[in-house]
């Protein structure tokens, strides 16, 4: 497909409604919820640290005992510092809110973006609806570690949006503007600086290979490289490259999981029609002979499968609308109504025509939207979603932790969530408590020992449902010395269990309850007295 060149919206109505349906997907969780949703402790501890320090980086942080290198990219932490700084709205709800509206803004540029890759502005507009609604476009950049994830996507679609107009006018100025985007990308979030990278390089190769925009995109990184050195120098000067070695090794996952990271790749409940979409789209692609979009689809799995159902969202998107109107739209053309008008293709005498939907076609674009709104609600609520967050008892626990319990106090925390990702109770007692949790994972991408560390937190949260017996395990194989465990209590009912685990350590006289609530309980160990 050829592309095209960057137009206003000429669907105005399906981008407005994009829009709505986006915000309201994605500001219902968090505004039904009064805690950021699921992660972002570190990022909360790594901001209240900047803050303190005149917004100057510090070289470690203290989340956990201290030990990790301050190497994040820090524009977030900035970004939410300042703000505290002006309008004085406290740090953790800016981890709750600021995610939300740089998702809400990533939809206007995604629009642009495919408009500009394919062929026509109804394509376009099932694709930014479809992104809007899909559950993997939101799902990790609305949570609290989407601090650093949501400006990073927002930044590198508007990059991808630039490229590609430099690829079309290879200027000194688009090249600027590239480079400066492409900067923004590097200090928000670094593994979208990845992806970033190389879908620049996949459009070149695809959309604009000539001399004059090599020497474009060459200027473009140039700039980056300058502008983010401004992050990244310092972190070398204190640290060396050991981090950023440690972080790219931490993708945990090979290349036979390419497979199981598609199968999951739109994070739809239960059925997966955008996925099959998206599917469909990418073999009529391959029969058109025309690759770019399954090539950016499966480059992002393979070189990015951390992040690959985030990061490759965008193709997706577009695939799923390449499907949709080329596929399912043409049986439900209405009797007289000329194909040209109806698909509205480049070069044809109908082409400058935009095409009317008629009722069927309506209807069941109509469908398609209806699907996305259940899909992105659902996602929110099956057992296995990521949209966790703390419990109002569980904060209350933290609180009580902090005020009583000496910071010499070192805890095993026990949420029964295996996903160390998935598990906010291990990932917001550090920096809520100010004490250590010696199996919570977060922080270990930056210093090593990631991999061993996640197989320690799920085996420590499988005895949850085990017992006490599982426990006294995993504390002799690990030589683990402790002072407290904080246990997250659920109803029996509950798909999550504790309730075997609570009961052992009450009948152990190893441990003694010192505080419970409906939602925690916190035991001391060999009778560790507290104030």
């Amino acid at each position: 497909m050829p592309l095209n060149p960057l137009k206003g919206p000429d669907n105005f109505f399906g981008l407005v409604l994009a829009l709505e349906l986006g915000s309201f997907v994605r500001l219902l969780p968090v505004a039904t919820n009064a805690f950021p949703l699921n992660d972002g402790g570190m990022f909360y501890r790594m901001t209240e640290e900047l803050a303190a320090n005149g917004f100057r980086l510090p070289i470690m942080t203290s989340y956990n005992g201290g030990g990790i290198p301050f190497a994040y990219p820090p524009l977030g932490f900035y970004l939410a510092a300042g703000l505290h700084q002006v309008t004085n709205a406290p740090i953790l709800e800016l981890v709750r809110w600021l995610p939300a509206l740089f998702s809400i803004l990533t939809i206007l540029p995604l629009y642009f973006l495919a408009r500009r890759i394919l062929p026509s502005s109804n394509m376009a507009t099932i694709a930014v609806l479809t992104f809007a609604l899909i559950p993997r476009s939101h799902e990790w950049t609305l949570m609290g570690g989407g601090l650093a994830r949501s400006p990073g996507m927002l930044f590198s679609t508007l990059s991808l949006l630039q490229a590609l107009r430099l690829l079309e006018r290879p200027t000194w100025k688009n090249a600027f503007l590239l480079g400066l985007l492409f900067a923004l990308v590097t200090v928000f979030h670094l593994e979208m600086a990845w992806f970033t990278l190389f879908s620049l390089v996949l459009f070149w190769l695809f959309r604009g290979k000539t001399r004059n925009s090599l020497g474009g995109v060459v200027m473009a990184l140039a700039v980056a490289a300058a502008l983010s050195s401004l992050w990244w120098l310092p972190v070398l000067a204190n640290h060396g490259l050991a981090p950023f070695v440690q972080a790219v090794r931490t993708g945990q996952h090979n290349w036979s999981s390419s497979a199981a990271i598609l199968t999951e790749f739109t994070g739809e409940p239960y059925v997966g029609v955008f996925a099959l979409l998206g599917l469909l789209g990418g073999v009529l692609c391959i029969v058109r002979r025309d690759f770019l979009l399954p090539a950016w689809l499966l480059l992002t799995v393979l070189l990015d499968p951390r992040a690959a159902g985030t990061d490759g969202v965008a193709p997706m998107a577009m695939l799923v609308a390449l499907a949709f109107t080329d596929i399912i739209l043409p049986p439900l053309i209405e009797p007289g109504v000329h194909p040209a008008l109806v698909e509205g293709k480049p070069g044809s005498r109908l082409s400058g025509v935009q095409p009317t939907l008629g009722r069927p076609r309506t209807l069941a674009v109509a469908a398609l939207v209806a699907y996305g709104v259940y899909a992105a609600l659902m996602a929110q609520y099956v057992p296995w979603s990521s949209f966790a967050v703390l419990r109002p008892g569980e904060v209350e626990a933290l609180d009580w932790i902090d005020n009583a319990v000496p910071v010499s106090g070192e805890f095993l925390v026990i949420s029964g969530r295996t996903a160390w990702g998935s598990d906010p109770l291990s990932e917001w007692f550090p920096a809520l408590t100010h004490h250590v949790s010696l199996a919570t994972p977060q922080g270990k991408e930056w210093t090593g020992g990631l991999a061993d560390a996640t197989a320690r937190h799920r085996t420590l949260q499988l005895c949850s449902q085990l017992g006490l017996a599982c426990l006294e395990e995993w504390v002799t194989e690990g030589d683990t010395h402790f002072d407290f465990v904080l246990v997250a209590k659920y109803p029996a009912s509950s798909a999550i269990q504790t309730v075997a685990l609570i009961e052992g350590i009450g009948r152990s006289q190893e441990y003694e309850m010192v505080y419970t609530n409906p939602d925690a309980a916190v035991f001391s160990h060999r009778f560790t007295q507290t104030p």
